[in-house]
This record gives structure tokens, sequence and C-alpha cells, in this order.
């Protein structure tokens, strides 16, 4: 991250309460002008303010069932708690909604 302006936005992120990681991560994304792979909801909301599309990691492995990649929702969900299991928050609403989800596009 180089420019003033991204470096502006990042310290305008930091001072409404965003942490460092999340401020860098969006001001960069607006920097590249690229997707943001986020699951913290008020980074999603931050970044969304600036006009940055983001994308869940759910919503990543959605996209790879239905090209194929992940082949069935018992692996879909296998992926998933390994990637809970090593720090990704997840919300027990989200990962049952996402699971249903990706049942969903099994079963289409």
């Amino acid at each position: 991250m180089e420019t003033v302006e991204a470096i502006a936005l990042r310290d305008e992120l930091l001072a409404q309460g965003l942490e460092t990681g999340e401020s860098n991560s969006i001001a960069l994304a607006k920097e590249l002008n690229t997707v943001l792979l986020a699951n913290d909801e008020a980074a999603i909301m931050a970044a969304r303010r600036y006009n940055i599309d983001t994308r869940r990691l759910t919503e990543i492995l959605h996209d790879a069932m239905k090209a194929n990649i992940i082949k069935s929702a018992e692996e879909y969900t296998e992926i998933l708690g390994s990637c809970i299991g090593h720090g990704l928050y997840v919300s027990k609403e989200e990962k049952e909604k996402a699971i249903r989800t990706a049942q969903e596009i099994r079963r289409s």
C-alpha cells in the first residue's frame, strides 16, 4: 500500500474502529480495485461503504461447488470445518446457512 489515498483510507478506517488487518486489507482492495475476501461483518460493511466488492469464504467455496471442484456437501463441510479449525470465524448461524446452501447446490 503506497498511495496517499490508500494510506488515508486505512487511517480513516482505523479511526472508525476497525482493526489494523481489516483496515489495511480494505485499503489495499480499494487501491488494487479488486474483491475483498472477508468474513468480518464490520469489515464487509466498511468496504461496501467505499464501493469495494466483497466475498465471504463460504461464497468462494459455493462457487467451487458450482464449478464441481468441491464434489459434495460433505467435502464442503470438511473444508469449512478445517478453515474454522485454523482460526476462521464463522458464526454458528452463518455456518449452518452455508452448509444448507451447499446441500441445495448439490441437489440442483
